[in-house]
């Protein structure tokens, strides 16, 4: 077991998890807890650290009767036991002076997720320094790390939920109106799913060759460099004869900024896990930015680790189907969590197919752009889904079938979760502070390949 009270930063979370085997996760709260400020995303913070881990995740938190400042009475509460595949086992909302008693069974328990996390050879020196610091040795002191400055830019994004056929032809031509019609409605960037081109039978992946995907990937950029826009499009593509899941990043200019290549992929039959992180990042204008794909989302040190860094933008593209109304909400929550660290981003999944002729796989929607919104204290803004401010907020969401949301924030030059600013309230002059900030600015030189 591990208990901690602060499940905000990944050394009072997964930490403990991932290196020392916790099955059980308690976390002790004293605020909104599994409240959240809305009953639609109870749990917020606690179910996607459950399927992250695979471990079981406990909350108790009290009831407050008086009125917080987004105004909800009461508020706290959100006691319960989750199993470790994100399912609520048991829970209370409001109710006061309450106990929940319940058997679980820890053989569920795998941690499949947190050893997959743990070993992955991008990230492996990274969890080993911290299983250093719990176990109270002396780590290697990291020089001090600028985090990186964006320029300050009005940045409009447009989100292209689109649908796919199992026709790779017939997917680039909708692509390419999407950005002839974002660059119209003067988008800086615009954001297709993952595997936009091909769509996701297995089939179809199967079957594309390097050619054909040149070929879409020739006439993408062409329009992105027609309309002045850059552009993220999901395809596979080949590396050294290796099929990968990637992400292209084309510039305004049609050419190609970056290729993502993602790491964490569990279609090990279909694709090669990429092995570089620092082909997530790129810059939006000045403004940085990462991209990552799929099931990128669960593996939260990525962003947290990159927002240490510096980055700005955080996009996110996949291609998913909800088996119910639970599995939608958890997926929102996920993605959620994982784009708090960013200012300013967006969600984008693949639509519903299933009115196109020849459809690929099943898809679900539910694409966002989201920013973080708001403060400590502060009224809830207008106008907006708003969580907590320490959560990110819906600025503009999709439902199931094809859309093309926008929406347009001025980016400032650091993201107020910094590596600085992340540690602006801690005595880094102690030994036991002083481990921590080294921990976590070796985390933000892992996250761009700079390892010491």
């Amino acid at each position: 077991m591990v208990i901690c009270s602060d499940r905000t930063f990944l050394e009072y979370s997964d930490l403990a998890c991932l290196v020392q085997g916790s099955q059980i996760i308690i976390d002790i709260s004293g605020g909104h807890g599994g409240d959240d400020g809305r009953p639609d995303m109870r749990l917020i913070r606690y179910r996607p650290w459950a399927t992250r881990t695979n471990a079981y995740v406990i909350v108790s938190n009290p009831v407050h009767s008086n009125t917080d400042f987004m105004g909800h009475s009461p508020w706290g509460g959100g006691s319960a036991i989750i199993r470790p595949d994100g399912s609520i086992q048991a829970s209370r909302r409001y109710e006061k002076d309450v106990m929940i008693v319940e058997e679980i069974d820890t053989d569920q328990a795998a941690l499949t997720e947190a050893k997959r996390r743990r070993n992955h050879p991008l990230f492996r020196s990274f969890w080993d320094t911290g299983k250093e610091l719990l176990e109270d040795r002396k780590i290697k002191s990291i020089p001090e790390i600028k985090p990186y400055s964006s320029e300050e830019r009005i940045i409009k994004i447009a989100a292209a939920q689109t649908a796919c056929s199992r026709d790779l032809q017939t997917n680039t031509k909708r692509i390419l109106s999407r950005i002839a019609q974002a660059a119209q409605e003067d988008a800086d960037i615009v954001v297709f799913p993952e595997l936009a081109v091909t769509g996701a039978h297995n089939d179809d992946i199967l079957a594309a060759s390097q050619s054909d995907l040149d070929d879409a990937l020739g006439k993408i950029r062409n329009a992105a460099k027609t309309g002045s826009v850059y552009v993220i499009v999901g395809m596979p593509y080949y590396v050294d004869g290796k099929r990968k899941n990637c992400a292209l990043v084309i510039g305004d200019d049609g050419s190609v900024k970056t290729q993502y290549e993602q790491i964490v992929s569990k279609q090990r039959d279909l694709f090669t896990p990429g092995e570089s992180i620092n082909t997530m990042w790129f810059t939006v204008k000045g403004v940085h930015s990462i991209v990552t794909i799929g099931d990128d989302a669960d593996w939260i040190e990525i962003a947290d680790l990159a927002a240490n860094r510096g980055m700005y933008l955080h996009f996110h593209i996949s291609y998913e189907a909800d088996a119910s109304a639970v599995d939608a909400t958890l997926r929102k929550q996920r993605n959620l969590l994982m784009l708090r660290y960013a200012k300013y981003g967006a969600v984008v999944n693949a639509a519903n197919p299933s009115g196109l002729e020849h459809p690929s796989e099943p898809a679900s929607g539910i694409s966002m752009i989201v920013s973080r919104e708001g403060g400590h204290n502060q009224p809830t803004p207008k106008g907006i889904e708003y969580y907590l401010p320490y959560q990110t907020s819906i600025i503009k969401k999709a439902g199931a079938s094809e859309s093309l949301i926008y929406a347009t924030r001025k980016t400032k030059r650091r993201n107020n979760l910094d590596l600085k600013l992340h540690f602006r309230n801690r005595d880094r002059k102690s030994r036991l502070q002083r481990g921590w900030y080294d921990w976590i600015k070796k985390g933000a030189l892992v996250i761009t390949e700079d390892i010491p």
